[in-house]
């Protein structure tokens, strides 16, 4: 599920510990397997889940900004408010619209 979106577009700044602790303690490979609750496996599938529904209903894939949405759907549920920003490794890559950077 590429849709175009590069993931590292849209990242927050977490506290270390709170960044672990939605990856799984910091174990992600096992935690993938142990924890359906871990962060990468809940937007996969809400991702996925939303994307069979527009197909059922427009026969579409997702636009970008859907994917987005989605994305911040999934950040609520973890009580997330800040804005997106470019992971900081990637720093000379163009900012997309409605990207703040840090």
């Amino acid at each position: 599920m590429d849709h175009g979106i590069d993931v590292h577009d849209f990242c927050v700044t977490l506290p270390e510990a709170e960044h672990q602790a939605i990856h799984g303690g910091g174990d992600y490979k096992l935690a993938r397997k142990a924890w359906p609750k871990e962060w990468n496996q809940r937007v996969m599938s809400a991702l996925r889940e939303a994307e069979a529904a527009e197909r059922r209903a427009t026969g579409k894939l997702l636009s970008r900004e859907q994917v987005i949405q989605v994305g911040k759907r999934v950040m609520a549920r973890y009580d997330f408010t800040m804005d997106f920003e470019r992971y900081a490794r990637n720093p000379k890559k163009p900012v997309p619209s409605g990207v703040k950077t840090p």
